[in-house]
């Protein structure tokens, strides 16, 4: 973090001396002047110091200037001719003087195709209309700083505020006490809420494809105040010069200045889009934001910048063909052809970035994400390498790097020597990694896995469902691929040990304890992080009732954690439903409170008809404890909130992971619940990695 200011420190003083030590006076001159050969001159822009015919055309333009742009122009070129090797044969007098009486007189573009061997002299005009552009590019590079901070600084003010929200939420809401009628309002309305009718973690699907999921509204009103902001800054009034039409028309100057700075605006995102990026960000720390909000954030910069950037080049493009260089810009000009294939290469990212790819195609997604990010950094180097925003990349880039080293100690350490052990049922994979090293955990973090004996250089991440004695435990859904090889590995008698490292873990671990009554509602492996909470909790005397309900397609899941199950047994404040949710019998209600319904005995006698083989009453009856209810049809949510919250007395959190479905039904419930118990504490919490 203190890196990374340093280095914006430095390249904010680097914009300030880019912006204020412009010679006006000799890059005018150099341009007009640039439109002529001259003898012993292979390029004006390099100082051609042995071309008499050039020092005496620039000797006669300077004259144009003031005394002190003057001298300080013509110490600029003896200075440059210096740096080159070379002086200037004779003083700025004596080389005016023999120009004054041998110049000509020429129109820019008409010179002859052979070198000029005298000095040209320049018209007035035409030199104040260089000048005057050059004034006007000027004020705008300042304002693109200017503008370029206000972008930058957008996300840390952001984090500002979020994190004094946080430290309020950790040392002046302890005791998590009612909430007043416009603190309810703004629970019920803003932050918990998803965005469309309460749609969030479930994705917008076209047909059988998964296209984009929604914010919250608490992150749209963020992004839509980010947005509005790029919008203004993008449409504000440009600085042009009504005396610099003989070199360039208005228009050319909009069309240029509003390219430059589009461009400078999508440059200015790049450090917050790689620190959304990164999986150790200080960010997490200090704002308590949850994994999904990063994605958000992260996915939402980048569609900004694809933006800005989209702008940008059809601003380029208008503006070289409006001057008939169309030509140039596209195919012969090496640094803007590699910018316009960066954008091309951000619009595949976001191609390869849809909800459905990661889904079914993660190992590919996380591959081609990285590739492409990587060259898109290269081309986007070569574009920007001589304009000053390409501070903004590198700040981005070290943001990067920084992240990559942090996460590559991490792997590093204790992992050298570890090891995990694999044991399969039904259809995942326990596993218990041994690092070397022990490392801090929280409940409800998660981990990444590299798995060493398939792609070693690509993980996965998973939810730590507990941790003792150095082992590190997690269930790992069998869906393709990746886990689909672990699984059969497990399966396999001979082979049960791998190697794999672990890096983390990562996420936050909300502040369950602080309530009197804790409600859990998951689906399939969504009961990972539910039981490492609840393996914490069960032992908390403040805290009152713990219900967990827990929502499987199949039966054989419920051997994916029978220890935890099991050792839940002597807690009677903790009551546990299972529903076998493809066996939707409608005929059986749901007994969620029912205090005559004798637990697991009268269960399983409704609940054994769909047992597999290798699950048993007997199995059952062993391993779960009495306090279970199974249940034949799909959970409620919006019943099992609405009961809990009248039928418990005190402050009240509910906890959601699972599919997307489930997990914005709790939600709908919990904003339905807020007003139901006014004198009541009600918080909802989502996992993290949901």
């Amino acid at each position: 973090m203190q890196v990374i200011a340093i280095l914006l420190i430095i390249y904010v003083q680097h914009f300030a001396s880019a912006t204020t030590d412009t010679n006006n006076c000799k890059s005018s001159c150099l341009t007009v002047l640039s439109s002529f050969q001259f003898k012993n001159c292979t390029s004006v822009s390099n100082f051609c110091c042995e071309s008499k015919a050039f020092l005496g055309s620039f000797a006669l333009c300077i004259e144009n200037c003031d005394a002190g742009e003057k001298t300080t122009s013509w110490r600029n070129l003896q200075e440059s001719c210096m740096y080159s090797l070379c002086d200037v044969d004779g003083s700025y007098y004596e080389i005016y003087s023999e120009a004054v009486s041998s110049y000509v007189n020429l129109t820019t573009g008409t010179n002859s195709s052979k070198p000029l061997a005298v000095p040209v002299k320049i018209e007035s005009n035409l030199f104040d209309a260089q000048y005057a552009y050059l004034t006007a590019e000027q004020r705008n590079r300042r304002s693109n700083v200017i503008i370029g901070i206000v972008m930058l600084l957008f996300w840390p003010i952001i984090v500002f505020f979020a994190g004094l929200k946080q430290v309020y939420v950790q040392i002046g809401d302890k005791q998590v006490r009612p909430r007043n009628r416009l603190e309810r309002w703004i629970q019920r309305e803003i932050i918990v809420p998803g965005l469309l009718n309460g749609r969030h973690a479930e994705a917008i699907r076209i047909k059988d494809h998964a296209l984009i999921s929604l914010p919250l509204r608490w992150e749209v009103f963020v992004l839509t105040v980010l947005f509005a902001i790029n919008l203004i800054l993008v449409v504000a009034e440009f600085d042009t010069s009504e005396d610099a039409q003989l070199v360039m028309t208005e228009k050319q100057q909009a069309l240029i200045f509003a390219a430059r700075r589009t461009g400078v605006m999508a440059m200015a995102l790049l450090p917050a889009l790689f620190q959304f990026s990164g999986r150790n960000s200080y960010v997490t720390y200090i704002t308590g934001w949850s994994y999904s909000t990063f994605k958000v954030f992260h996915r939402w910069t980048a569609r900004l910048m694809v933006f800005n950037s989209v702008i940008h080049t059809i601003l380029e493009v208008e503006y070289f063909a409006s001057r008939n260089s169309a030509f140039q810009v596209l195919i012969r000009d090496r640094p803007n052809q590699l910018g316009i294939w960066a954008l091309v290469i951000t619009l595949l990212i976001l191609i390869c970035a849809l909800h459905s790819i990661q889904l079914n195609y993660y190992e590919v997604f996380l591959t081609a994400h990285i590739l492409l990010t990587v060259i898109f950094l290269i081309f986007l180097k070569i574009h920007v390498n001589d304009h000053q925003s390409i501070a903004w990349l590198y700040l981005g880039i070290a943001i990067f790097a920084m992240d990559r080293i942090f996460r590559l100690v991490r792997i590093l350490y204790g992992n050298l020597s570890g090891y995990a052990e694999l044991f399969g049922n039904d259809s995942a994979t326990h596993v218990t990694v041994k690092p070397l090293i022990p490392i801090k955990y929280k409940a409800g973090q998660f981990a990444y896995i590299y798995t060493l004996r398939y792609n070693f250089w690509q993980s996965n991440p998973f939810s730590i469902i507990q941790a003792s004695e150095h082992k590190y435990e997690f269930i790992v859904k069998q869906y393709q691929r990746m886990t689909s090889r672990l699984h059969a590995q497990a399966v396999d008698q001979q082979n049960r040990r791998a190697y794999i490292w672990l890096e983390g873990p990562y996420g936050i671990s909300y502040p369950l304890e602080r309530y009197e009554n804790v409600l859990f509602i998951a689906g399939g492996i969504g009961i990972t992080p539910v039981m490492a909470y609840t393996m914490k909790l069960k032992n908390n005397m403040e805290i009152k009732h713990i219900s967990i309900h827990w929502a499987i397609k199949e039966a054989g899941s419920i051997e994916w954690v029978p220890e935890q199950l099991g050792r839940l047994a002597e807690y009677d404040h903790i009551s546990i439903h299972i529903y076998l949710t493809l066996k939707n019998d409608n005929s059986i209600p749901n007994d969620y409170n029912d205090q005559s319904f004798n637990g697991l005995k009268t269960s399983i006698e409704r609940f054994k008809k769909y047992l597999e083989a290798d699950l048993t009453e007997q199995w059952l009856e062993a391993n779960l404890p009495p306090t279970v209810f199974l249940h034949t049809k799909r959970p409620v949510s919006q019943e099992i909130v609405t009961q809990t919250v009248i039928q418990t007395v005190g402050s009240q959190a509910v906890f959601s992971c699972g599919p997307g479905q489930l997990v914005d039904g709790v939600r709908k419930a919990v904003v339905s619940s807020i007003e139901k118990r006014p004198d009541r504490r009600i918080d909802y919490f989502e996992d993290s990695f949901s």
